[in-house]
């Protein structure tokens, strides 16, 4: 089931990518967002949730059991739930945003402040879950060598910092007409 949800986890990612390139792009106006993957995406999105939330059930049920703690470990395990707790969250008003435009060409950057900042705060915890769970997901993918791990994980650091600052500043400017 594992293996099952770090394959999810790379074609979300993928798919991930390119809606943000599109929404991007559809800020600037020179293009618009893609529903079928999008949609793709979220598909992928709810199964990886599923997923996560039985392996929680059984790991937490094994701690029950056992009784054992291990609180560094247990810190950065919690982390990645609520971090995939509030994507979930913000993912519900990043959608309940673009159903109120019904059909129309849609800009975060032009929605309320509400929206901007709950945009904000999807792109922020995206990011913040991605960073979070990168390196289990090499070491998951068969990544072993530790530089290679290191070497990986910065790059992607930069460029989802890079990211979603880009993504924030449009949104908190606007883009295109």
């Amino acid at each position: 089931m594992r293996k099952i949800n770090a394959i999810l986890t790379i074609i979300i990612l993928a798919l991930f990518i390119d809606h943000a390139v599109f929404g991007t792009l559809n800020t600037l106006g020179k293009a618009q967002v893609v529903l079928p993957v999008a949609r793709m995406m979220t598909v992928c999105m709810i199964l990886h949730a599923i997923i996560s939330i039985i392996l929680t059930v059984k790991s937490e049920m094994v701690t029950f059991k056992t009784k054992t703690a291990y609180n560094k470990e247990n810190r950065e395990y919690w982390l990645r739930r609520w971090t995939g707790v509030l994507i979930l969250i913000f993912f519900v008003t990043h959608v309940a945003a673009m159903k109120k435009q019904k059909g129309q060409l849609f800009k975060i950057a032009s929605s309320n402040p509400f929206g901007k900042i709950s945009f904000i705060l999807f792109v922020a915890s995206i990011a913040a879950h991605v960073v979070i769970n990168i390196r289990p997901l090499l070491i998951s993918m068969g990544v072993k060598n530790r530089r290679t791990v290191s070497a990986i994980l910065n790059i992607l650091y930069v460029v989802i910092c890079a990211g979603a600052a880009v993504a924030c500043a449009l949104t908190v400017i606007g883009g295109g007409k």
